[in-house]
């Protein structure tokens, strides 16, 4: 695992629990579906933190939306692939960011971006 951080003293305001437990769905679904090697790149821009976890697996090209839910599924708890990736979503969403998954032949993406807290001084 490589990880990169490139992003200031500042941090994300929210429930520090459901953002730690997203970050760790996104680099577990790395290593589980896309391993051996897994990146994790956090950086600041324009306010905000972005989280991209990379991973070499291989899947169908495209990016995956993971806004719907298949009430049968999640009732009978059959086919729970992409249950983490739904959390992370919505922990997303919950903390006035955003998810995106982009898959292809050389791997796939995770991106998640948070605002940051504002600076003391500039609110």
């Amino acid at each position: 695992m490589e990880l990169r951080f490139d992003a200031s003293e500042r941090s994300v305001e929210g429930d520090g629990v459901h953002l730690a437990q997203a970050v760790d769905n996104l680099i577990s679904n790395a290593i589980e579906h896309g391993g051996p090697k897994v990146r994790v790149e956090a950086r600041e821009d324009s306010g905000r933190l972005r989280i991209a976890v990379r991973d070499a697996g291989g899947a169908a090209k495209g990016t995956i939306s993971r806004s719907r839910i298949d009430l049968r599924t999640w009732v009978t708890g059959r086919h729970r692939h992409g249950h983490g990736l739904r959390v992370v979503a919505r922990v997303a969403r919950a903390h006035g960011g955003s998810f995106r998954l982009r898959r292809s032949a050389r791997g796939a993406e995770a991106r998640l971006e948070l605002p940051l807290r504002a600076e003391a001084g500039t609110e």
